[in-house]
């Protein structure tokens, strides 16, 4: 799907991605309009054309904090982005 790219802010010195001490909270615009805050854990970012959205995107994977799944989500639909410190 394109080049995975790992952002070192989520990273303390030997952490990996999924262990991250760190968290995400922002307000996530769906493809039907429809918004919900996410609280999520990054995974990895991925860039690409997909069929189903159409045109090139950045996209983080994550884990969703709240219902446990991994989800892919568009980058610039994301909006008030705040870090949030795991217990």
């Amino acid at each position: 799907m394109g080049i995975v790219a790992i952002l070192p802010m989520f990273f303390t010195k030997g952490d990996v991605m999924t262990e991250a001490k760190l968290a995400l909270r922002f307000r996530y615009t769906n493809h039907l309009g429809e918004e919900s805050v996410r609280t999520v854990r990054p995974l990895c970012f991925h860039e690409g054309v997909t069929s189903w959205y159409g045109g090139w995107h950045l996209y983080m994977l994550a884990l969703d904090l709240d219902s446990g799944e991994q989800v892919a989500f568009i980058m610039s639909r994301m909006e008030d982005m705040e870090e949030i410190e795991l217990p």
